[in-house]
């Protein structure tokens, strides 16, 4: 039996495969249950590994993980040196009913078109997308996770949790495991998540894409100073800042063709608080200065990348150059 789990979140991808594993493969050990990352792994290995089940064992299971070869793609993905698919694909076509197949997509769609999508329809594999948590699945999951690790958190502090975490699930189990350890058994409040987990970069990239458009390069400079005391690196804030500008166009753009908030919605697919936001920014700067940040994170980046200029002056030099 094969099946297909994917998500974009890779953790999220990894703990979906449990409730599989320990159906399918309840008692696993080092001869009856293998990994492998394809991302350095060939398809024959993973064929090998499929065709074969030990002496003295009715299941085996194989997880092969990162199978990006099911990921859609402008070009189809490339072979290892003397590696080959077509015994995989013949495989997918006939798998073996005693060994349970797990491939881990960590994308949110599947190249549908693909010979090996196809071969593995035809092998009646099952297709399992890991969907994203919504609010109310946040709201339901995060107390819960805590109460099953024998720690209470606040409601306040849960909902703040959630704001920082920005829907990552990974951040989520990484986060909620420090305060767990830190509280050590006692409630976690408000006040400590406040204290232990960050804003997510892109709230403080917000503010200080906000700081420009109002033509504030004081507090626009003071927002990148205490990014650096949080280690973020300034390619990492020029790509996240491009996106605002991005975002920014396209408001203005939809804006000017006398779109709704609904329209422009449904037509950049955000909330309405993101599309408000954008609009309000919109007061304070022109289009032509959304087109010419634009420009210059672009010569930035590339300034930094062909070590003309060291990432951290091209940062401050991109401000500088904002307010003139």
């Amino acid at each position: 039996m094969i099946y297909v789990v994917y998500a974009s979140q890779s953790k999220m991808v990894k703990d979906g495969i449990n409730k599989i594993l320990d159906k399918e493969v309840p008692e696993r050990d080092p001869m009856n249950s293998v990994y492998l990352d394809m991302g350095n792994r060939k398809l024959v290995e993973l064929y090998d590994e499929a065709s074969y089940l030990p002496l003295g064992y009715e299941k085996k299971a194989v997880v092969a993980e990162n199978f990006y070869y099911l990921e859609k793609s402008k070009s189809k993905p490339k072979l290892m040196k003397d590696d080959e698919i077509e015994g995989l694909l013949s495989y997918f076509r006939n798998p073996m009913e005693e060994v349970i197949v797990l491939l881990l997509v960590y994308s949110d769609t599947l190249d549908e078109k693909g010979e090996i999508y196809k071969a593995l329809a035809d092998g009646n594999a099952k297709f399992i997308p890991v969907l994203p948590f919504t609010d109310d699945k946040w709201d339901a999951y995060i107390p819960r996770y805590f109460e099953n690790r024998g720690t209470h958190i606040e409601d306040s502090a849960a909902k703040l949790l959630k704001e920082r975490i920005n829907g990552d699930y990974s951040t989520f189990v990484n986060e909620a495991d420090k305060l767990i350890t830190y509280v050590d058994g006692e409630i976690v409040t408000y006040d400590i998540v406040e204290k232990l987990v960050s804003r997510p970069l892109e709230d403080d990239v917000f503010v200080l894409s906000n700081a420009l458009c109002h033509k504030d390069i004081g507090l626009a400079i003071a927002i990148y100073k205490d990014l650096k005391v949080k280690s973020a690196e300034s390619v990492s804030l020029i790509r996240l800042l491009s996106r605002e500008f991005r975002f920014l166009n396209q408001v203005a753009f939809l804006r000017d063709r006398g779109y709704s908030i609904d329209q422009m919605m449904s037509e950049l697919n955000q909330k309405y608080g993101r599309i408000k936001a954008g609009l309000n920014s919109l007061r304070y700067i022109e289009t032509e200065d959304i087109g010419k940040m634009l420009e210059d994170l672009y010569q930035a980046e590339l300034n930094i990348f062909t070590g003309k200029v060291d990432q951290d002056i091209a940062f401050q030099l991109l401000l500088a150059n904002f307010a003139s």
